[in-house]
């Protein structure tokens, strides 16, 4: 019981400090994507922390995503979670792109305002891009996680085969066809599924994924260290690093189990999900009215508080929606969080309830 508490611990921990070092990714006013373009120390400074280390978050969330519906045997019940997913990714995609989509579009046509998107000289295929991600980045950027996690949904029951029946095999398969791009616009970072199937691998398989635990401190050492190369030496292939870092992430939070960090952590675990989702817009709109009406806050400024900021402003957000529109919210974050949650928890358990045993409630954090 201990063992499987501790890896839903560590997941509700890792969570909200995955999304934050995406919301940083995603944040203007700090470094380029390129380590050839960074200059001055704060720039450098911003690319050692959005070209390296906050890298770890999409793919640690693709290991776990895979890990969880695993774990929980969805893939042998495929009805089941292709109906889950819809209301889990597809809806929250469709509402927050979307949206995003209609927000542009009215400001520059209501206000004259103009976040840099041209929509006039958009064809069918670029329309498709920016509505659906299609072949490309949605226009809500960060969503081409969540764009990329309903393909994978689509190509589960083969990987099931794959990992159930050939699982070396099917890594192998999985790591040429994706890895090496040669799916095409299918999946749009191919690392993801495939780290997504190790995850799922290492679910069917039931290796302890708390072995290594006893190496945190030298998983730290390795894992700054190696983030550092890579910055210091502007190495600009990142791939080898970016598919380590999750591991190297697992094992040295390992340091925190127990402490008070986790528990605040894990607090915020809940909303972590609706940030994903929003800060796009958010962080695109604190940007512009920064360089419109705010020049005199310097960039290293901005990029280090408005993270902070944003993220405050959609928690207070999420805890006003959950209070006065429940079904509603509820619904367009992929029924995540039940609005009578509070009120069943008060009534009595019924004496012939079942008992949900540790991986259930494990099964119940899938992505």
């Amino acid at each position: 019981m201990a063992f499987h508490k501790t890896i839903s611990n560590r997941i509700s921990m890792l969570r909200p400090l995955l999304i934050l070092g995406v919301v940083y990714v995603h944040t203007s006013g700090g470094a380029s994507d390129s380590f050839a373009e960074l200059h001055g120390v704060f720039q450098e400074i911003a690319g050692f922390f959005k070209n390296t280390l906050f890298r770890a978050s999409v793919p640690m969330m693709s290991i776990i995503a895979g890990f969880l519906l695993f774990k929980a045997n969805l893939d042998l019940a495929p009805a089941k979670m292709f109906k889950k997913k819809f209301h889990t990714l597809a809806i929250p995609f469709l509402f927050f792109n979307l949206g995003y989509v209609a927000f542009v579009l009215l400001s520059k046509q209501l206000f004259g305002v103009s976040f840099h998107v041209n929509f006039a000289g958009l064809d069918l295929k670029g329309w498709g891009n920016l509505l659906f991600g299609l072949q490309d980045y949605p226009l809500n950027m960060s969503l081409h996680f969540v764009r990329d996690m309903l393909v994978t949904m689509a190509l589960v029951p083969v990987l099931s085969a794959l990992v159930r029946n050939a699982p070396w095999l099917g890594l192998i398969a999985v790591t040429i066809v994706f890895g090496a791009n040669f799916d095409g616009y299918l999946i749009i970072r191919g690392t993801s599924l495939v780290l997504f199937y190790i995850g799922a691998l290492v679910a069917v398989q039931k290796h302890n994924v708390l072995a290594l635990d006893k190496y945190a401190v030298p998983a730290l050492v390795l894992l700054l260290s190696s983030c550092l190369v890579y910055s210091v030496f502007k190495i600009e292939h990142t791939t080898p690093l970016i598919v380590t870092l999750p591991f190297l992430v697992w094992i040295a939070a390992a340091l925190l189990q127990g402490s008070r960090f986790e528990g605040v952590a894990m607090k915020y675990s809940k909303y972590s999900f609706f940030v994903f989702l929003a800060h796009g817009p958010v962080m695109m709109l604190s940007w512009w009215v920064v360089n419109n009406y705010m020049r005199f806050i310097p960039a290293p400024i901005y990029w280090l508080l408005a993270p902070i900021l944003g993220v405050a402003c959609l928690i207070k957000v999420y805890d006003l929606a959950t209070r006065h529109v429940p079904t509603f919210f509820n619904f367009i974050i992929g029924a995540r969080g039940k609005p009578d949650f509070a009120e069943r928890r008060r009534v009595a358990r019924p004496v012939n309830a079942p008992v949900y045993t540790p991986e259930y409630r494990l099964s119940l954090a899938t992505v």
